[in-house]
């Protein structure tokens, strides 16, 4: 892709491209978001089950390679939130403040969170 440097849009066209968006049905309906991922050049590259319970696995990353702050909303009934490697091992209980779990990235760095109800 032609671009002035702007990898931020380069980023977002791959994803674009690679990975079109899939409305599925749902107990909420489309318009109902399961959860909330702020911040700027932060990706959700997957989001599915828990290997070994019925807790969600989130993977994130940095595409702009910056340090960047994010923040998770997390989806109603969920009260717990780990960081876990990427075999959902070692999990290390993460802060959260009004339904939001602040996390700081380096520069396209990689996390896995499993987030667990109550």
């Amino acid at each position: 892709m032609l671009h002035d440097g702007d990898t931020a849009a380069v980023t977002a066209a791959a994803e674009d491209f690679n990975l079109p968006l899939l409305a599925l049905p749902g107990a909420g309906g489309v318009d109902t978001p399961l959860l909330a991922v702020d911040g700027d050049g932060i990706v959700l590259e997957a989001l599915k089950l828990a290997e070994d319970d019925d807790g969600i696995i989130l993977r994130l990353w940095e595409a702009r390679g910056q340090r960047t702050p994010a923040s998770i909303t997390l989806p109603d009934g969920y009260a717990v939130a780990e960081a876990v490697d990427l075999l959902e091992r070692d999990g290390v209980a993460l802060a959260i403040d009004a339904g939001r779990v602040a996390l700081a990235f380096g520069p396209f760095e990689v996390k896995t969170i499993r987030l667990a109800r109550a």
